[in-house]
């Protein structure tokens, strides 16, 4: 095997050697270090023939391709995977460094584009002045005239129509809260129905006028665009109920579900609008590096959106956090530790966290989703554990170093004699609880402790 391996490379080194003179040196110098390797002695001529009649039949060539597939296979299992968190990294550098090379060349192409301003007149003139692209520019502006129109028509009709039927709904005051999901159901779908009429009298225009490729890939992104973003509004809507508080299923303040209906409809259009126009602008024929560069842009300004909601909801999140205060004489639990210290700092994490999510998103790092999905998912299931055995481990600990109420009465001082210096122990212990906590969730996001024990 290890032969025919040799001969193979020879010959793949003299086929390679025959486009380029400079080459023919470094690649004979290769194959000859690789032939030394795996044979005692150099190939010879009958070697060569051999190698060729091995070539030739189909019996031994297919044993040679299923040697050379075992070989492979043997090297890829001997060959130490990076860990997912260290790959992710890497990832993660060598994305970024592309996306800087990719943006310094983008900016250096449209430097270059807008230095010849009088290039770019010079083809609007001459667009301008031929009268088959102004014809086109004209039959695709008025057919997507008419299938918007219509469907703006169609809209506003039938939100005419429906809107004295959704105030009554809204009136309505159910005694029970199950009662509520029937009038809430047909205010949705009222909400609803514009939008269906506007998507389906211009899907049928649409098909009715037949435009050409670009007014029809326009007007699809907008119908689809509209339709997907109306449904994902409407199904928020019937969560928070911001017109009908009476039929809210979620406990909210009148004006946080005002609030939160007032983001919903910046987050939503940008996000759903933003990313059709961009797939459409893509089929249109946008240069990929443009393409690319938007949708990075894109999602930069939809993680941007999303911090300044997380800042606005600052104070507001962490009074939920923290509860209600410990009271002077109450020992404080380890929860409301917990839950004092994320109200403190939790803006802080979720900027960290979307600013994290982005840059896999805009880098495209490989497995990065699957690496944050899993850090949060476990990060979150130690915290849970961990907390639940110091609860349950102190309450296990008070009832067995309690002292008997009969005894407490003849001997008041005897539970402090007998608990002396116990409480430390009791601490020493919860804190080894929440030290393994804090190593598990860096061992889930792959950090080496003992690479940093070291490096100090």
């Amino acid at each position: 095997m290890r032969l025919r391996i040799a001969l193979l490379l020879l010959l793949c080194g003299l086929l390679a050697a025959r486009p380029a003179a400079a080459q023919s040196a470094s690649a004979l110098s290769a194959v000859a270090s690789t032939t030394a390797s795996s044979s005692t002695a150099p190939a010879s001529a009958d070697d060569v023939n051999r190698l060729i009649q091995t070539l030739q039949d189909p019996t031994a060539r297919a044993e040679l391709v299923k040697e050379l597939q075992t070989l492979l296979a043997v090297q890829k299992q001997a060959a130490p995977e990076a860990p997912l968190g260290d790959q992710v990294g890497q990832d993660l550098l060598h994305g970024l460094s592309d996306a800087l090379a990719g943006a310094s060349e983008l900016l250096g192409d449209a430097m270059q584009g807008l230095g010849n301003p009088a290039h770019i007149l010079h083809w609007l003139e001459r667009k301008i002045a031929d009268p088959e692209w102004r014809a086109a520019w004209k039959d695709a502006l008025i057919k997507l005239a008419i299938v918007l129109g219509g469907g703006v028509v169609a809209g506003a009709l039938t939100g005419w129509l429906a809107a004295r039927p959704m105030r009554r709904l809204a009136a309505r005051m159910p005694a029970r809260p199950w009662q509520r999901f029937g009038p809430l159901l047909g205010r949705s779908l009222l909400d609803l129905a514009p939008t269906l009429a506007f998507a389906a009298v211009a899907y049928g225009a649409l098909i009715g006028t037949a435009p050409h490729e670009p007014a029809r890939l326009a007007a699809l992104a907008i119908i689809n665009a509209a339709l997907i973003a109306k449904l994902v509004l409407t199904a928020a809507r019937f969560l928070i109920s911001p017109y009908a508080p009476a039929l809210r299923p979620v406990p909210l303040l009148d004006e946080t579900a005002a609030y939160l209906d007032v983001w919903l409809h910046r987050l939503v259009p940008v996000a759903v609008y933003g990313f059709l126009a961009l797939q459409a602008g893509a089929a249109l024929g946008m240069p990929p590096g443009v393409h690319l560069a938007l949708f990075n842009l894109f999602g930069l300004l939809l993680t941007l959106l999303l911090i300044a909601f997380v800042l606005q909801n600052r104070q507001v999140i962490a009074r939920g956090l923290r509860g209600r205060p410990a009271e002077p004489d109450e020992v404080p639990d380890p929860f409301h530790r917990l839950r004092h210290h994320a109200g403190n700092y939790w803006h802080i994490l979720a900027v960290i966290y979307l600013t994290a999510i982005y840059l896999v998103w805009a880098l495209r790092v490989k497995d990065g989703f699957v690496y944050v999905l899993r850090g949060t998912v476990m990060t979150l299931l130690i915290l849970l554990v961990a907390g639940l055995l110091i609860r349950l481990g102190r309450r296990a600990w008070d009832n067995m170093l309690a002292v008997n109420g009969e005894l407490l009465t003849r001997y008041p001082l005897i539970e402090y004699r007998a608990n002396r210096y116990l409480p430390y122990i009791k601490r020493a212990l919860i804190l080894a609880v929440q030290i393994g906590a804090a190593l598990a969730v860096l061992s889930v996001w792959h950090v080496d402790i003992n690479q940093i024990l070291q490096g100090a």
